[in-house]
């Protein structure tokens, strides 16, 4: 659920109880209107459990949250469904500037110390990250081509072209973030890339470094 819709829903609530609040004072001038229309207008009070003041600072809270942080490691994040930055990485093919995800923990969307240390360390080792990225992604294409040449026939050629070196991944694949998933267990130091592909265009693809190629739910 994005933020803005949240924000407008917990108005909205809001908003429909203070009306029933209203309805129930005047409850004597709605002798004309039928019983079940007066359980409707009950049944909005019981929508919100929560104070006035329980949803003016979950208001301020969520505003908050929209207006940029700077995190001590990642920098600059906006929260979009989870928390977003950006940089510029250099793959073989051309730099490109990427979305960076850090998926939040817990219902405060806290970033823990294990996503600040894998970041540190992409940052620390990035050249090599990149490359064993892009070896990783081209041995993988190279090793379903012939399947997808099968499964494609006369539209092989333009979603899933021959291609001779890691340059060329820029004709099949494009890189969009730099994911670092919620901290499952504890001391766990993982992330990836995700992104689209020509061959599968509704899943894309993930790489989790140091473990497999998959789908783009492989970071979720």
């Amino acid at each position: 659920m994005k933020l803005d819709t949240f924000t407008h829903q917990v108005c909205l609530i809001h908003f429909d109880s203070e009306r029933a609040n209203n309805a129930q004072h005047h409850k004597s001038d709605r002798a004309g209107e039928s019983e079940i229309d007066w359980r409707r207008e009950r049944d909005r009070i019981s929508v919100s459990a929560l104070s006035r003041s329980d949803w003016v600072c979950l208001n301020v809270r969520l505003k908050i949250m929209k207006s940029p942080v700077i995190d001590s490691v990642f920098g600059e994040l906006k929260f979009e469904d989870g928390w977003v930055g950006k940089r510029s990485i250099e793959f073989p093919w051309n730099a490109k500037e990427v979305e960076v995800w850090v998926q939040g923990n817990d219902e405060n969307e806290t970033i823990l110390s294990e996503q600040r240390d894998a970041y540190s360390h992409f940052i620390a080792n990035e050249k090599s990250i990149v490359g064993e990225f892009s070896e990783g992604m081209f041995r993988h294409y190279q090793g379903i081509w012939p399947d997808l040449q099968m499964q494609f026939g006369e539209s092989a050629s333009e979603l899933a072209p021959k291609i001779e070196s890691v340059v060329e991944l820029s004709k099949v694949i494009r890189v969009v973030a730099l994911v670092f998933p919620i901290v499952v267990e504890r001391g766990e130091r993982k992330f990836g890339f995700l992104g689209e592909c020509s061959w599968d265009t509704e899943h894309g693809f993930g790489f989790r470094m140091g473990y497999s190629i998959g789908g783009s739910d492989l970071l979720t």
